[in-house]
């Protein structure tokens, strides 16, 4: 059995099995949320993300910190090219390209920052859930995969608006104290 291939069943919380994929991503989520929120690495890497030369100057040796992110990162995504292999029973090697613009599209919809340093494991989740939904809902409505798309692009496109329009109106907030 592959590894985001197969079902698991939850003991009764739910009325029927869950795909193994979900279960691990789900885990994976809470670990990784564990990590940035609780330990002194994740507040470096939140450090490092706000502004390179202030984490430098408060003792963290950024290097370090943009290195193991990258790595991490890399792990990642091989652990969800993994799961996502296993879920299809198969791969080519186009497989992921189709899944990053909504990934870009659900982090900034979760309100991951454009410049670093903000954000949140579970809004960014928040997000997929969203773009997911609508994405289902489109479908569900027989609506054309490039319409999907382009539905997809204009949600990321007032999303980005949205988050320009309130950084802005926190800035002259700020200015006018």
């Amino acid at each position: 059995m592959w590894l985001g291939g197969g079902e698991v069943s939850l003991g009764g919380l739910l009325p029927q099995s869950v795909p193994i994929a979900v279960v691990f991503m789900l885990g994976l989520f809470v670990a990784v949320w564990f990590v940035l929120m609780k330990t002194r690495f994740g507040r470096a890497v939140y450090a490092v993300g706000g502004d390179e030369e202030s984490a430098a100057e408060a003792g963290i040796d950024t290097d370090r910190v943009v290195i193991a992110v990258f790595v991490i990162s890399g792990m990642l995504a091989a652990t969800g090219g993994l799961l996502l292999t296993g879920f299809n029973g198969g791969a080519t090697p186009t497989l992921g390209t189709s899944q990053l613009f909504p990934a870009f599209t659900a982090a900034v919809i979760g309100g991951v920052s454009l410049f670093g340093g903000r954000g949140n494991v579970f809004n960014a989740l928040g997000g997929v859930l969203l773009l997911s939904t609508i994405a289902a809902g489109l479908v569900m409505l027989n609506i054309d995969p490039q319409i999907v798309q382009t539905i997809n692009g204009l949600v990321l496109f007032g999303a980005i608006l949205l988050y320009t329009f309130v950084q802005r109106f926190r800035g002259r907030l700020l200015s006018d104290l």
